[in-house]
């Protein structure tokens, strides 16, 4: 055990240095357990290059508990490692419990540049304040990526202040594995990721993330060309304030595949937010439902009188939340996405169900491909599209109830709307209005449907062509035919 140990600030327990490789030794650091130490625990720096034998440095069993960093320094530091050798880093279980940094650092440093990833198995962090994991290249003439696999971890009890968990920048390439985040909070960048500048990647398979709180951000935030892939993941009982579980700018996206999201709240744009992004953003195979925009007052009654939704958000942040009002002072939207100047694609059997209003675009393209929505009830408009393109084919639309159309297309520029392959049914609102738009239907059946004004109708449009459909059972209140 080491208690307290008595160095300043800047040194470290356990420091490596100028590392050999034409040595092609297998080091191993093990059974290490460190307790109430206030200094900075590990460092590898500095490693010489070799075109000979592989090195395999492992790190197995290391537990800090109760430590704390007065200085915005790091626990464990991988820098200036620069090498295209075989040089293998793996750190098997290991623990940081009740760690806090006064003010801010990282739990973890990764400064290095190989061929191979630094790998981490079977890890927790639990209960860490204002800490985060760096992933950056100091070198900006990059020639390999910062490197690091997380698996088979858990992030739990963690307050990130106003930093992230996991913050990527320059040369970062992360992936992540068989993970869970719960409860997490973070009142400034995204909760979990914040991908910044510039083009780093993230890939995150097989994990979960529920009960985590953002408020000035998204669960992940995405900028500077970054991208964050998602596979076979469930997102679930998560609350951002102002910009959902994804917030995307300045061209960066995400893709999401095989993965669920439900049940997450916010007070606009629960899901996404893309602004300035001229990535294709994608969501495949994938299913979203319940997710809900909450008005201001329901979030004060969640927070001071009956909890029903948001029991998991934390007391503080509820408190500072209570004491900052200009946190939430715009007007509800009930939409699920938000695009400006963006592009969004949901395609291959996902499916939206449980919602209120599903998209805003301006001056941005939505696609729905093989898409299944149901059980939509709109507070006003199911999808506003203002110089902007919709596209899709081969999509079912059913239950659907709004105040006023489905899809309403509006431009001052010229919009483009292409419908093909797709069925509206059993429905209490219009499908379609489109105003100065062109407008392409091939093969779209339309019954069991009612509302106001026509089905399907179009003002001072760019140009129509109507073929291959089909509209059966189509009853309104105030117009005389149909379309």
């Amino acid at each position: 055990m080491l208690y307290q140990f008595p160095m300043d600030s800047g040194n470290y327990l356990i420091f490596i240095d100028s590392v050999n490789l034409s040595l092609g030794t297998n080091s191993i650091i093990s059974n290490i357990s460190a307790e109430k130490i206030k200094v900075n625990f590990f460092k590898l720096e500095s490693v010489e290059e070799s075109t000979t034998t592989p090195m395999y440095l492992t790190f197995d069993t290391i537990t800090l508990k109760d430590c704390e960093l007065r200085f915005k320094e790091s626990f464990i530091t991988f820098s200036r490692i620069e090498t295209q050798d075989d040089f293998n880093v793996v750190i098997n279980n290991l623990l940081f419990s009740n760690i806090v940094f006064l003010s801010g650092g990282n739990v973890i440093n990764f400064g290095h540049q190989m061929i191979k990833p630094i790998v981490l198995n079977n890890f927790r962090f639990e209960n860490i304040f204002a800490g985060s994991i760096k992933l950056e290249s100091r070198n900006t003439n990059l020639k390999f990526e910062t490197k690091v696999i997380f698996q088979n971890g858990s992030f739990s009890q963690i307050n990130t202040n106003f930093e992230s968990i996991l913050v990527l920048n320059q040369g970062a390439n992360l992936e992540i594995r068989n993970s869970s985040f719960n409860q997490v909070m973070s009142l400034n960048r995204g909760a979990i990721i914040f991908a910044g500048y510039r083009n780093t990647i993230t890939r995150i398979y097989d994990s979960s993330f529920a009960n985590i709180t953002a408020i000035k951000a998204s669960l992940f935030q995405i900028e500077s060309g970054s991208v964050i892939k998602v596979y076979r993941c469930s997102i679930v009982s998560n609350f951002a304030v102002t910009a959902g579980v994804l917030a995307g700018t300045d061209d960066g996206y995400f893709e999401i595949y095989n993965s669920t999201i439900h049940h997450n709240y916010a007070l606009l744009n629960v899901v996404t937010e893309l602004l300035s992004v001229s990535y294709e953003s994608i969501i495949d195979s994938t299913t979203m439902y319940n997710n809900e925009v909450i008005l201001v007052s329901d979030m004060m009654n969640e927070f001071t009188k009956t909890c029903r939704l948001l029991c998991f958000v934390p007391v503080i942040l509820r408190e500072y939340i209570n004491k900052n009002p200009s946190l939430y002072a715009f007007p509800t939207y009930y939409r699920m996405f938000d695009l400006v100047n963006a592009i969004l694609t949901i395609r291959n059997g996902s499916t939206i169900y449980n919602q209120m209003s599903i998209a805003k675009c301006f001056m941005s393209t939505i696609n729905l491909y093989d898409v299944e929505v149901f059980d939509l009830d709109a507070k006003n408009i199911g999808i506003g599209l203002a110089s902007s393109a919709l596209n899709m084919a081969n999509a079912v639309i059913y239950n659907v109830t709004t105040s006023n159309q489905l899809f309403f297309v509006y431009s001052d520029s010229g919009s483009a709307v292409n419908i093909q392959n797709t069925s509206y049914f059993d429905s209490e609102s219009q499908f379609f209005t489109g105003i100065s738009t062109s407008v392409t239907i091939d093969g779209l059946k339309i019954r069991s449907v009612k509302c106001t004004l026509s089905v399907l109708r179009v003002q001072d449009s760019d140009g129509i062509k109507i073929s291959n459909t089909n509209i059966s059972g189509v009853t309104t209140s105030n117009a005389t035919s149909a379309c």
